[in-house]
């Protein structure tokens, strides 16, 4: 972070532009909260408090392994939501259908 300021003197830090300066002391930033948070967790084992953020990483990885290597998507939402699409049919159903694929890839 000291590095980004100081290189601050000389380059501005500009988000809009991602400037190297502000690259450098975001990535300070980031070594930080690195720092702090493996300190909480792994080395003082203060680590219940982070079981959510555990799950939430778990399940990106997992839809990242699937998405490239093991699931089809397309046909598992296809099998999911085909049975309410057929049921309420028409533009009411394509609509349906429609909210339940955004609503799984949010």
């Amino acid at each position: 972070m000291l590095l980004g300021l100081l290189w601050n003197i000389v380059f501005p830090i500009n988000k809009e532009m991602w400037t190297s300066s502000f690259t450098v002391f975001t990535a300070g930033l980031s070594f930080l909260l690195l720092a702090v948070f493996y300190s909480i967790i792994d080395v003082i084992g203060f680590s219940r408090w982070a079981f959510p953020f555990v799950l939430i990483g778990l399940n990106a990885i997992t839809i990242y392994l699937g998405a490239h290597h093991a699931i089809n998507f397309g046909y598992t939402t296809n099998f999911f939501f085909a049975g309410l699409v057929n049921k309420v049919g028409g533009a009411t159903g394509a609509i349906s259908f429609g909210l339940s694929v955004s609503s799984l890839l949010n």
